[in-house]
């Protein structure tokens, strides 16, 4: 746990209390003591100084002075994925979340098993926990959306003109790389980006063509042939570099 997320109603004023595995986590892991700093946030808010200033009986209840938010800017990017194995999905989500997602479209596909949507992992309350351990991983307080759709017509819709931001779809049959979709009089540093990927194996010619005629850009990530847990961390640490690499936001007009 890099970062102690706390929900809002756990927040009164500048106090908050933090109890069971949470506080054990504190105390036995991390080695916190009264008077000792910690790391924190407020779940969709965003970071704060924080002080251990009490410890309960058996070191199952935390107390704890916050010091001032800093509100955190919400992610710009967007990801759509055909749903992976159970085993995996946890692992993706959690990552998802840790490198700044806005929200997840998990989506079927021909090459997707039909059997995958009755895993308990894609219970609402199982994404949610794992998403919020991704966001305590990457020190980050905003919790995406994560939406299931049986069928990839329900997700992949015409990018309408002028509307900005960036689509792409990742194809190993792809000739450019992210940085040459990423091109355009309307890429910035914090435009919004909706990355889509594929099955293992890849999406069929028809699935790559619905994203082609809905106004994709398509990229490859790599000469090697990747499982779609590295492909998604691939791509999103490809994502990050053009971003730093990017020109800032344009200025907003003044009056």
């Amino acid at each position: 746990m890099n970062l102690l997320l706390l929900l809002p109603d756990e927040v009164s004023r500048d106090t908050a209390i933090v109890e069971g595995p949470r506080a054990a986590h504190l105390l036995g892991v991390l080695g916190k003591g009264v008077g000792d700093p910690v790391k924190a946030g407020i779940l969709g808010l965003g970071l704060c100084p924080a002080e251990v200033t009490a410890i309960g009986r058996a070191a199952a209840r935390v107390e704890l002075r916050l010091g001032p938010v800093v509100p955190s800017r919400e992610p710009q990017t967007c990801l759509i994925l055909a749903l992976p194995r159970p085993k995996g999905l946890s692992r993706i989500v959690q990552l998802a979340a840790s490198l700044g997602v806005r929200r997840l479209d998990l989506v079927g596909a021909h090459k997707v098993d039909p059997a995958y949507f009755s895993s308990p992992r894609l219970h609402p309350d199982r994404l949610k926990s794992d998403a919020h351990l991704g966001l305590e991983q990457g020190g980050l307080v905003h919790l995406p959306l994560l939406v299931v759709h049986r069928h990839l017509e329900e997700v992949v819709r015409p990018v309408r003109a002028g509307a900005g931001g960036t689509h792409v779809l990742f194809d190993p049959s792809a000739e450019d790389a992210m940085p040459a979709a990423l091109e355009g009089p309307s890429w910035h540093r914090d435009a919004e980006v909706v990355l889509a990927f594929g099955p293992d194996g890849g999406f069929v010619p028809e699935e790559v063509e619905l994203f082609r005629r809905a106004g994709y850009e398509l990229a490859t990530l790599s000469r090697s042939t990747l499982r779609t847990e590295v492909a998604v961390a691939v791509g999103l640490g490809q994502l990050e570099l053009c971003r730093r690499l990017a020109k800032p936001a344009p200025a907003l007009p003044t009056n």
